[in-house]
């Protein structure tokens, strides 16, 4: 991982040390978005409906953006549509542009000083969405692409408002012109990056916005790994506050960061949870791994949720393999 995101690694191998439900075809039309109330990627993409995969999906790509080259995410995006049209199956891709700024005018790029704003940020998605189209041409298969950032510069519900708007920009230009493609937001939370208060604050201002969902794409830093009783995580958050930004806010699913096996057991507990507090399980579509960079392969990361899901009676379904890497 990159900067931050490679301490909360190292703090939750230390801790292990110590110590989108989805029935979504890979394929198939386009999911509808922009309905009069937020649904999250999950539940609409769930309208084309097929038995869960029997073994693990493939890995594929996300990123963190560290260029806002137009043609570079086109290029990505088109790739990325070949690959599926010969292939027949769909993909979640996340494309990760960093932190929020206080100003609401875009984000710091992870690993640099470069801003980027919402302006170029919904263009380089927008591309992106055009070539998968492109790529895919008359095929099946579908993208729903997230518009990432995190919570470790700014965080508050103000921006998670800005941030909805954002990615509204995005989601209405690729219904028009990328009709293979479903925008909609997402955000790394990590508990190693901040405070809870925030990240709830962001979640509730995102999900105000009438629109797309989101999906969390975050780690569960220290969270439990052995009781679902609402258990104390990293910096203050919960297993409650991190259900609430993964399900329990309008909109929300969650494709969590599966790198060891102690993350698998981490939000099987977290959905565990959640069931038994909200009767709401956590709606997961995939798992997301960070192979080769280390830790789990996608393979991997897939067998090891969907067996702590299972031992902790909860639904087996992930369709999707998301391996995010820098580009």
């Amino acid at each position: 991982m990159l900067g931050k995101h490679g301490e909360a690694r190292r703090r939750l191998l230390i801790g292990v040390a110590i110590a989108l439900p989805l029935t979504a075809a890979a394929g198939g039309a386009a999911p509808a978005f922009g309905s009069s109330h937020q649904a999250s990627p999950s539940a609409r993409m769930a309208s084309s409906a097929v038995v869960a995969n029997a073994k693990a999906p493939v890995g594929k790509n996300s990123y963190y953006i560290n260029t806002l080259s137009t043609k570079t995410a086109y290029a990505r995006g088109l790739t990325a549509g070949k690959t599926d049209a010969k292939s027949g199956t769909g993909r979640i891709a996340i494309l990760d542009f960093g932190g929020q700024l206080s100003t609401g005018k875009g984000t710091l790029i992870i690993g640099q000083s470069t801003h980027a704003s919402n302006a170029q940020i919904a263009a380089v998605a927008e591309q992106f969405a055009a070539g998968y189209s492109k790529g895919v041409g008359s095929k099946k298969p579908t993208l729903t692409l997230g518009v990432g950032t995190n919570n470790s510069v700014s965080v508050s519900r103000s921006l998670g408002v800005t941030w909805a708007k954002t990615v509204a920009t995005a989601a209405s230009w690729a219904k028009k012109h990328a009709p293979h493609t479903t925008i909609v937001g997402a955000n790394d939370l990590e508990p190693g990056f901040g405070g809870a208060s925030a990240a709830v604050a962001w979640a509730k201002g995102y999900s105000s916005v009438k629109g797309s969902g989101y999906l969390n794409f975050g780690s569960a830093d220290g969270c439990p790994q052995t009781s679902a009783s609402g258990g104390a995580c990293d910096h203050g958050w919960t297993q409650e506050t991190l259900w609430y930004v993964s399900t329990g806010a309008r909109g929300a699913s969650v494709t969590p960061e599966i790198y060891y096996p102690a993350n698998a057991k981490q939000w099987a507990l977290i959905s565990k949870y959640g069931k038994n507090r909200h009767k709401k399980p956590l709606s997961i579509p995939g798992a997301m791994d960070q192979y080769p960079g280390g830790g789990n392969t996608a393979a991997q990361a897939w067998s090891q949720l969907r067996a702590q899901l299972k031992a902790n009676g909860l639904s087996t379904t992930l369709n999707y393999g998301l391996e995010i890497r820098a580009e």
